[in-house]
């Protein structure tokens, strides 16, 4: 699933997400048909779960950071993603610049 606002925001407090009621929906769906998304949005890059889920953000290409630290996603780049014979995800950031 690809959609440019994510329906988590990974950030401490973080709330630039899609409507509440449209992400519970998608979460919903997504849980069902063992999906992961892919979303932008966010000016940072992440990847990790959310309800069980997975999930990248990868929005840090141009815009201003929203965060700072490179350990915590604040780099340009965008990210790589592979999949294995079994199903299993496997995602690379590059950085850029």
């Amino acid at each position: 699933m690809v959609a440019h606002a994510p329906l988590y925001d990974p950030r401490l407090n973080g709330h630039h997400t899609m409507n509440r009621n449209s992400a519970e929906k998608l979460l919903s769906l997504m849980k069902q048909y063992h999906s992961f998304g892919v979303f932008g949005h966010i000016h940072m890059n992440w990847y990790g779960e959310y309800e069980g889920v997975p999930m990248i953000i990868t929005g840090g290409a141009g815009a201003p950071l929203y965060v700072t630290d490179p350990d915590e996603g604040g780099f340009y780049g965008y990210a790589v993603l592979g999949m294995g014979k079994d199903g299993s995800i496997d995602v690379h950031f590059v950085r850029v610049g």
